[in-house]
């Protein structure tokens, strides 16, 4: 038992690497100049990279990945989005009530923000794919 619960702590206290929504209309949204970000509503809605974990008292702490530490990376910005956005997809549990336009798809993600899912390169194809196994178990 003590096994288990020190290994459900060290999981929730891995940092990942995820990529995090930002809105133009969002008090903070100049701090977009600073990091390298993707524009999936341009104008609107931005989605940058953080590294995300929980703290020891069971917040959620972000240390956003600047434009100056991404050039120290020496890696291309697409491979850490891809990095992102892999370990964000890992991680989602997407179910659908009903069918047709009566249809809700919620999006989570245990311990950590699953918001970003909006962003998903392949986000279709997933909500395509979870829509189809939740129309099989309810028949």
């Amino acid at each position: 038992m003590r096994a288990e619960t020190h290994k459900a702590r060290e999981q929730e206290n891995s940092e990942e690497l995820l990529p995090v929504l930002w809105s133009a209309s969002s008090p903070r949204a100049g701090l977009l100049d600073t990091l390298p970000h993707r524009p999936p509503v341009p104008g609107r809605l931005s989605v940058a990279l953080a590294v995300v974990a929980r703290t020891p008292q069971g917040k959620i702490g972000m240390h956003h990945v600047t434009r100056h530490q991404h050039d120290q990376m020496g890696r291309p910005l697409e491979t850490l989005f891809d990095v992102g956005y892999g370990a964000l997809a890992r991680g989602l549990k997407m179910a659908v009530r009903g069918s047709g336009e009566d249809a809700l798809v919620s999006i989570t993600r245990e311990n950590l923000p699953a918001a970003a899912a909006v962003a998903l390169p392949d986000r279709y194809s997933q909500l395509a794919r979870t829509s189809a196994v939740a129309t099989c178990s309810s028949a």
